[in-house]
């Protein structure tokens, strides 16, 4: 997970509706048995598959990558 004043990057393991409820901007990615979401790198090159509302406001879109949605949760 990566963590910023605007929202978060992340794998699935989070509980999204939980975030979603305390009004976080979320981008969520999902690994695979053959490419697991194991370190930063591996986050930040993986799909974004989920979007929180929120994140939508920001301009994070599924299908972007961990970093494009991380510089949109960063600016």
């Amino acid at each position: 997970m990566i963590v910023t004043d605007k929202g978060l990057v992340s794998c699935g393991i989070i509980d999204k509706e939980v975030v979603e409820r305390v009004g976080y901007a979320t981008a969520i990615a999902y690994g695979t048995p053959e490419k697991q979401l194991v370190t930063v790198d591996d986050l930040l090159e993986a799909k974004i598959r989920e979007v929180s509302p929120k994140a939508k406001e920001l301009g994070v879109k599924p299908g972007m990558t961990g970093r494009d949605a991380l510089e949109k949760l960063s600016d």
